[in-house]
């Protein structure tokens, strides 16, 4: 059984009782005090006082306590009668209080340290090429070199056709590389040209003229040009030669041949 004591303070004259144990032994002659009654668990100076054990035991009540000392201001338990342990052993049922009011919140703590990295996630599919403005969905074009066939007059019904390609819709940076050869002996001043044309010839797609062309034999020239192009559906681009004389005659034609290397990005 456990061990439990009662504590008397400030003289006697108040006993505090926390619990009860065991039975009760005849301890010997007395003198000795006791209680006849404790309210609110106290006993008070009044209801101490001197007897021996066969008169405490005859006039022991329900509630009394005895004690042949005070020293240490403790009674233990063996000195509490049997209904006093009873009492103070039997756990209360009275109703439960009320809730009380929430505290107030605290500090707010210090940020914990970091976690470890997560694992490494999967690969995403593929984008749309169509979204790749660094060039990763490109076009590109090799126009074989060929003769172009008439120098001045009327573009529109004398330009030579080199070849064509095709520009999906979107927008897009087309960069025309042109070489032009001259295989004969010709006239000064003749300007060789390179057009790229839709939509008829109304879309212009990029426009090499301008320098002239030696007029001796075996001479090569260079020229590239890069344009921006917005084309609304599919569309094929066609690749046209052609060229002028400084004189506007139409000497030449024949005498130049052209190549050219496309490339088309989007934008």
């Amino acid at each position: 059984m456990r061990s439990k004591i009662v504590a008397i303070l400030a003289v006697a004259s108040v006993v505090l009782f926390g619990a009860v144990g065991s039975a009760v032994a005849d301890p010997g002659d007395g003198p000795y005090r006791g209680g006849s009654s404790f309210v609110d668990n106290t006993l008070g100076q009044q209801d101490i006082y001197t007897g021996t054990w066969d008169y405490l035991l005859s006039h022991n009540s329900a509630n009394s306590v005895w004690t042949t000392t005070l020293n240490a201001n403790v009674v233990t338990e063996d000195k509490l009668s049997a209904a006093v342990r009873t009492k103070l052993n039997t756990v209360g049922t009275g109703e439960q209080g009320p809730k009380g009011d929430t505290g107030p919140i605290g500090p707010q703590g210090q940020q914990g340290p970091a976690g470890p990295a997560g694992p490494k996630g999967d690969t995403g599919p593929q984008g749309d090429p169509a979204t790749d403005v660094k060039g990763g969905a490109d076009v590109t074009a090799d126009i074989a070199r060929d003769t172009i066939d008439n120098i001045g007059g009327t573009f529109s019904t004398r330009a030579t056709e080199l070849g064509h390609f095709t520009l999906p819709a979107g927008t897009w940076m087309v960069t025309t590389s042109a070489t032009f050869y001259r295989t004969a002996t010709g006239v000064e001043g003749t300007r060789p040209q390179m057009a790229l044309r839709y939509n008829g010839l109304a879309g212009d797609a990029g426009t090499i003229l301008g320098q002239e062309i030696s007029e001796t034999a075996n001479r090569e020239l260079t020229a590239s040009i890069t344009k921006r192009v917005t084309v609304a559906e599919s569309t094929v681009i066609t690749v046209y030669g052609f060229g002028y004389n400084d004189d506007t005659g139409q000497a030449g034609g024949g005498q130049i041949d052209a190549d050219a290397q496309i490339t088309a990005v989007r934008s």
